[in-house]
Formats: structure tokens, sequence, C-alpha cells
């Protein structure tokens, strides 16, 4: 009797340990947000970088936020602020020099260069051979910085270009011009090899960091307002996989530079903006109002319904992996701050339905390797077999009459052969 009591409260205190674990890891805070009731400047966030101790650099529409997790400081236009900046409608994608410790921004079609050490502001402009206005900003992986400029506020009509700049010795070279044909549609991105992509309304071209053009290709074609378009947003992975997302049809495909070739990968009509790679090499794609996460084994995830049920946002605007692993959503509605790690745990046999759903009592395992739970609330016992299939197993005594177990039987074990559970109720039932 002492052995069996013994065993009794061996599993009700592994119950419990269970229960304690599975409370614990059904509650983590996977999502949360940081908004202008938290101290952020502005609720519109267009980009985020971090800095080599650690602090967020937040570009908004009015103004640059450095945040330190716990408080903010405010770069504005205000002449009465302190931290004043000249321009700061930031709109654009920022980047961090490690260089010279320095946020580098855009705000108004100007480019800025903040020397964190003495919050002191560069502004960089035809002075420094800035074509005109500045439309984006990128660092390539040999640390270089480039722009994208556009003259078309500078020259008659119809000779307007854009350019591809590269900053030497303070100041911007030209490397690469083109025809302009409409202002926006403009992105940079560098693969694994360190060759730098630009395309442009009228395609996508891949140049070396010298600006020898390699490659031209016209990944996408549609009509934007009258106008064939050719732009089309790109991404490419550690692994050197190119990755680009049509506007004409939706989804993410996977392009084939060797072979000239393209596959969907992910079929939707969701139009696809930006993609960014995590340090377990999950990539996240986002598109306007979505989120997904495709694993290393190429499984998709949508994280579209968690972010809504955490804020009130109508359009994404970035996306940032920090040091410590964690995606920032930058968005029209202030910032997700998600963890990217894999869940330990997940939910099982769990209800939809509001209130008590499904009361689990008790866990254990069959001789054929299913884990089986009895859900109180239903009179069933619950199992998943080794395959991830889940089915149920009504209680019933040998007459059909439906078993009633005690309320608070809160254990179940099974005998050497792991035929057979126990179960308390008016008294012990065994349960085949």
């Amino acid at each position: 009797m002492r052995s069996f009591l013994n065993s009794l409260f061996g599993l009700l205190s592994l119950f419990l340990c269970l229960i304690h674990l599975q409370i614990d890891a059904q509650n983590p805070s996977q999502i949360d947000v940081l908004t202008t009731e938290d101290g952020l400047l502005f609720r519109d966030v267009s980009d985020v970088v971090q800095d080599n101790k650690g602090l967020l650099w937040i570009g908004t529409a009015q103004g640059l936020n450095r945040y330190d997790g716990q408080y903010f400081k405010a770069y504005t236009s205000d002449i009465q602020n302190p931290f004043f900046i000249e321009e700061d409608f930031i709109k654009s994608n920022m980047l961090y020099n490690e260089l010279d410790n320095s946020v580098w921004f855009l705000a108004n079609d100007k480019l800025f260069q903040l020397d964190i050490a003495t919050d002191s502001i560069h502004s960089y402009n035809g002075n420094h051979n800035l074509k005109g206005q500045v439309l984006d900003i990128f660092k390539a992986p040999d640390d270089s910085i480039w722009a994208i400029t556009d003259d078309y506020w500078n020259v008659e009509k119809g000779k307007a270009k854009q350019y591809l700049q590269k900053f030497e010795d303070g100041k911007f070279k030209i490397v690469v011009s083109v025809d302009r044909y409409k202002r926006g549609f403009n992105q940079l991105i560098s693969d694994a090899e360190g060759s730098i992509w630009w395309t442009t309304t009228r395609g996508t071209n891949k140049y070396t960091l010298e600006g020898e053009l390699l490659e031209s290709h016209v990944l996408d074609t549609y009509n934007w307002n009258g106008d064939l378009i050719h732009y089309v947003p790109q991404f490419v992975s550690s692994n050197n996989t190119h990755y680009y997302f049509p506007s004409s049809r939706g989804g993410i495909a996977i392009f084939d530079s060797t072979l000239k070739t393209s596959k969907f990968i992910f079929n939707t009509d969701d139009i696809i903006r930006r993609a960014i790679e995590d340090q377990d090499h999950n990539i996240w794609f986002a598109g306007n109002k979505t989120l997904y996460r495709m694993d290393t084994k190429g499984h998709f995830g949508d994280y579209t319904e968690l972010l809504k049920s955490k804020l009130d946002y109508s359009t994404i605007n970035n996306l940032f992996i920090d040091k410590n692993g964690l995606l920032w959503v930058a968005t029209d509605n202030g910032l997700f701050k998600v963890k990217t790690e894999k869940q330990l745990f997940s939910n099982l046999f769990k209800s939809e339905k509001e209130g008590w759903g499904n009361s689990m009592r008790g866990i254990f395992e069959g001789a054929d390797g299913r884990i089986f739970s009895l859900c109180e609330s239903k009179h069933q016992l619950w199992y998943q077999t080794k395959n991830g299939e889940i089915d149920s197993l009504p209680l019933k005594t040998e007459n059909g009459k439906p078993l009633s177990l005690m309320y608070d039987s809160s254990f179940l074990f099974t005998d050497n052969t792991k035929t057979y559970a126990y179960a308390a109720g008016r008294g012990i039932y065994k349960i085949n």
C-alpha cells in the first residue's frame, strides 16, 4: 500500500511540475509593443538600427529616438530642443556605421550623419557631390556607404537621372547613373558574394563594388497608374538564395541567376515588401500588413493575427533584428518586438472557445507511444500519436454508460505494460 501511495504522490508531484512548466510556457510574451504610450516620440516608425553599445535608434515621421530599453531621447527640429536636428521627417532606411560610431538617416530627402559620442549632426548636400534628392542609403558588406540620388528637380525636363553614389573621403562619388523613369521604387541590397543589386522602375542590375555591371534582369512587370513598372523588392539570404516579391501576382519567388529561372515557394495574393534573416536562419517576410516566417525547412508560419491582436496598425514599414535576436517590426502605429527563437512549448488539445475551454486533468503514455490526457469537461481521453494526429477516446463503462471520474482526479497511471490506465471515480477505474 505504501508503495502504491508513493507512486501516486510521485506521479502527482511530476504532474504538478508539468503543470507549472506548461503555465509558464503557454503565457510567454512572444510579441510586445512599443508605442507613444511608452514614450516613443511618434507612432509612425520608419526604421530601427542599433549601435555598438546596444542602444536602439528609431526613425519616425517627427524625429529620431534613442532608446536604451527604458528611456527615450528625442532628436527633433524644435529649436528649443537641445538635441536639435535640421529635418525630422524620417521616412526611409537608416544605417549605423561602426567605423566612426555614427547613425546615418534621411529626412525630407536630405542626408544626415549623427555622431553619437558628441551628439553633433553633419549634413550632406551638393557640396559633397550628392546629385539632388537622396532616395535611399545602404551599407555594403565591406562597410562602404552608398546612396541613391535623383536630380529631377535640378535639370531640364527629360534629362533627369538617378545615381548610385559611393561615400569616399568625405564626398560621394558617382559609380553608376541611369535615366530616370519614375522617382520612387528604388532598392539596394547585397548578396553573399558582396555584389550590389539595384532595382528601379526599369529593372534590376547587379554591380561589383567598383560599379561594374554584371547582370541585368526584368523580374516583374506591372501597370502602375498607366506606366509599365519593372521594380521588384528583393532579398538575398546568407546562403545566397535570391528571393523576390512580384507585385504583379504577389507571393515569394526564388531567382536562379545562373540558370535564369524562377520558382515560386509561397503563393498568396499578398504583396511582400521586405524580408530579413534572423540568427537561426529563419527568414521573415512582411507585406503591407502581414508577417510570415519561413523556417530552415521551408515551412511557413503566419504571425499576422498575433500582431493584430497586440496593436492596431495599417502598414509595416521595416524589419530589424537586434543583437539579442529580437525582431523589431516598424509600423505606422508603433513597434512590435518579436522573440524569434523557437518556442519550447506549444498548446495541445486547446479549445478555441473562451472560458474554461478544455480542462485537462492527467497525462500518461500508452504502449504504442500515444500521449493521453483526461479532458474533464468532455469526459474523454484525448491523445496524440507519434505522427502528431489527435483523436479522442470517450469514457464509457462496459454497459455503455458514460464514465464519470472524480472532479479532482488529477492523475492517471498505467500498469507495467501500458495497456491499462487507472483513475479515481466512485471507485478505482481500470481503462483499456
